[in-house]
């Protein structure tokens, strides 16, 4: 068989298997006789109200299995949770009142793909298994930009009652490059480091937390259970300062550090509630979630 008729029938092959998966969902491209899908991602796990907003503002609901396109934006309701899983594997979950965008996707294989992620708002956890070369991953908030290549984060973005923006990530595997609006270092954020950066105003504060080794390790184990279908995600920020020099001028990282359950500055009231106590109710309501039969296939 000569070399035309082979690539010949190995398209004809190729079009035939497309048409077994469903044409609408695949395309050739005949630059690396490769068939790429047309979306972005699908829904792996949905509880609660969860909706795709795409490019032109057209709104509808999204139940399991539905697939997401460059362009949309993710949108969770009260009491909601949603699982993207993404082409390169990669799955990306998101937290009650949490808007998140697929901005930007260039994809050519799973190792070879560069993708711009806008996270609007609320509580995102991400695990990127298959690691990107720098700068070709990028999750962007308000503030921060998050340079990502192979790892397991959890991140929120908010206002805090104060009127200040909060951007925070914690790792769990891997690590993450934080570049935020007003500082002019990037910050390496590595396992078991919490970031938290906060900005009202023109008054930044910014600092470096460490998760409780028991933390990360209940959150990296319930990664690995497969029972599970929701994870942990980061309790939001409580205190209303990263660090004490907070108020006069932007805080160092490596400044002093105000601790987890630090007193308040003025007469502001904070939760007393430590990590174990936050961690242990979150889990609570996960496995809440777990137990309600909404009609998606259980993960065994």
């Amino acid at each position: 068989m000569n070399k035309g008729l082979r690539i010949n029938l190995f398209f004809v092959l190729l079009v035939l298997c497309l048409s077994v998966q469903g044409q609408e969902d695949f395309v050739v491209d005949s630059a690396n006789s490769r068939t790429v899908p047309k979306y972005l991602g699908k829904i792996k796990l949905k509880k609660g109200e969860v909706f795709r907003v795409d490019e032109e503002g057209n709104r509808q609901a999204l139940e399991g299995g539905g697939k997401v396109l460059t362009g949309d934006t993710i949108e969770t309701g009260a009491l909601s949770f949603v699982s993207v899983e993404i082409i390169d594997d990669s799955l990306i979950s998101l937290g009650p009142n949490s808007q998140f965008q697929f901005e930007e996707s260039v994809f050519k294989e799973k190792k070879d793909r560069k993708m711009i992620y806008r996270f609007v708002k609320g509580q995102m956890r991400a695990q990127i298994p298959i690691k990107a070369r720098p700068g070709d991953l990028q999750f962007r908030s308000k503030s921060t930009t998050l340079g990502i290549e192979g790892t397991i984060f959890l991140a929120n973005s908010f206002a805090n009652p104060d009127g200040a923006d909060v951007f925070e990530c914690a790792v769990l595997e891997g690590k993450v490059a934080a570049k935020s609006v007003g500082i002019a270092t990037v910050q390496t954020v590595l396992p078991g480091q919490h970031f938290v950066y906060m900005k009202k105003g023109e008054t930044i504060d910014q600092g470096m937390k460490i998760l409780p080794e028991d933390v990360s390790q209940e959150m990296i184990s319930r990664e690995a259970d497969v029972s599970r279908d929701l994870l942990p995600l980061l309790d939001q920020y409580a205190l209303t300062y990263v660090n004490e020099t907070s108020g006069r001028i932007p805080a160092s990282v490596n400044g002093a550090q105000a601790p987890i359950n630090a007193g308040p500055l003025g007469t502001k009231q904070i939760p007393k509630q430590t990590w174990r106590d936050s961690l242990k109710g979150l889990n609570d309501i996960l496995d809440d979630y777990n137990s309600i039969d909404d009609g998606m296939p259980v993960r065994h």
